[in-house]
């Protein structure tokens, strides 16, 4: 696995956590669910969106808000309409 997937990972978490917070969250699959927060859960790890502060201003207010939201329920695991 190449070295460079936690960052890739982290710029494509951020961006969609950004778009799925103005949408609140309204079409997120389960496994996003789990999996986003669980990436941002160490504040401490080297995640690159925090090297910008514009956009971890943006990240880390929707990462709150998706770990504060009641899951769903489950819909075949694909987005609920």
């Amino acid at each position: 696995m190449s070295a460079s997937w936690p960052f890739l990972t982290d710029l494509a978490y951020a961006k969609l956590l950004t778009r799925l917070s103005k949408r609140k969250f309204d079409r997120i699959f389960a496994q996003l669910r789990e999996n986003i927060p669980r990436f941002y859960s160490n504040l401490s790890a080297p995640i690159e969106t925090q090297k910008n502060n514009v956009h971890w201003q943006n990240t880390l207010p929707a990462r709150d808000e998706l770990k504060s939201m009641t899951p769903a329920p489950a819909h075949g695991g694909g987005p609920a309409y």
